[in-house]
């Protein structure tokens, strides 16, 4: 049996008379809407930002990467959909976009007024992990205690055979007796499982 295929996924239509307004006739139609009703409601998943445990087909991870699509076809509609977001997500030529990347680090709503925390300019834009500005409160004692002449006036050192020098440290964090002992590493986070952050491309 002979068939034909659709344009975009290739959906098998039988061949049958010239005739038109056949069954053979409106079934082929019905594939060949139906195949453009899929294309569209597929291609409107471009873009879109999946978390996986692992990487489907229509996706790929986002890491950063460069694609082409004058190498890599079927990544076209993703170059066009990055490229159309703004310079943060363009590359070098016209047909090359830069994909986000989400390695060791969390998705944060975008924030252009500044609400709530720091505003950033552009969707995209990379934040390096801070720790809110602060002070510590410190306290020492000495068997010679310094006295002051009043608010704002100079320290006097107490009389006698001389005044011992005070170091003040701020030490690393210890444990409260309460809450465990601190858990201290090269960044501040919160508690996290990995898992994969996918960008769909068809």
């Amino acid at each position: 049996m002979s068939y034909t295929l659709t344009t975009n996924y290739n959906l098998k239509k039988i061949d049958y008379d010239t005739e038109e307004n056949t069954w053979g006739d409106l079934i082929n139609q019905n594939w060949d809407e139906t195949d453009i009703q899929l294309a569209n409601a597929l291609n409107s998943r471009v873009g879109l930002i999946e978390l996986r445990l692992s990487i489907p087909s229509y996706a790929i991870e986002c890491d950063g990467r460069t694609i082409d699509k004058s190498t890599n076809p079927e990544y076209t509609s993703l170059v066009d959909y990055l490229r159309g977001i703004g310079a943060t997500f363009q590359g070098a030529t016209s047909d090359q976009a830069i994909v986000p990347d989400f390695r060791g680090r969390f998705a944060r709503g975008v924030n252009l007024s500044g609400v709530n925390s720091a505003p950033s300019s552009n969707i995209g834009d990379y934040q390096q992990d801070e720790f809110q500005g602060h002070y510590h409160n410190k306290s020492w004692t000495n068997a010679n205690p310094i006295s002051s002449s009043g608010a704002g006036g100079p320290l006097a050192l107490p009389a006698g055979t001389g005044y011992p020098g005070v170091d003040v440290n701020i030490l690393a964090p210890s444990t409260d007796g309460t809450n465990g002992i601190p858990r201290v590493g090269s960044e501040t986070r919160p508690k996290s499982i990995s898992i994969y952050y996918c960008i769909v491309f068809k």
